[in-house]
């Protein structure tokens, strides 16, 4: 069994990770945009979905395989698209077939929930010495859902 880690940059307010985003298999037949782009990741445990930002789904061209009623922070419900990405952090770190919702996120690509989270590791090592974090995934063969 494998463990891949993905270390990620920290500030006091937020998680940021760089990372891939493929749609050649999902987005609209004839598209002229690009189907594989460079994007950052916001970490956020308080979510439960991961959402990509409007502006990539038009960016991409995707084309939403769902819906779904989420509750933002303030509580209130909408309707949101849903769209399937594979997203990756590395050659060895993959989400293949992730469902993601749309909304407008102004200060990030993509905003990571509790799906992808909870199917790894997430770890905050905070010492006098030193400040990491890393998320982990052990698999034979890394999230091909």
């Amino acid at each position: 069994m494998n463990t891949f880690v993905h270390k990620m940059s920290w500030d006091a307010n937020k998680i940021v990770s760089p990372c891939t985003i493929d749609v050649g298999r999902y987005a609209r037949k004839g598209n002229s945009n690009e189907n594989v782009i460079e994007a950052n990741a916001l970490w956020d445990t308080g979510a439960t979905v991961t959402v990509v930002s409007e502006l990539m789904v038009h960016r991409l061209g995707l084309v939403p395989t769902d819906f779904m009623k989420v509750a933002g922070y303030d509580g209130r419900t909408q309707i949101r698209n849903v769209y399937k990405i594979d997203l990756a952090f590395s050659d060895s770190m993959r989400f293949v077939k992730l469902n993601v919702i749309d909304a407008p996120l102004i200060t990030t690509d993509i905003l990571l929930g509790m799906d992808v989270i909870a199917q790894g590791d997430l770890m905050f090592v905070h010492d006098e010495n030193q400040k990491r974090l890393s998320f982990s995934i052990k698999s034979e063969q890394p999230n091909n859902t």
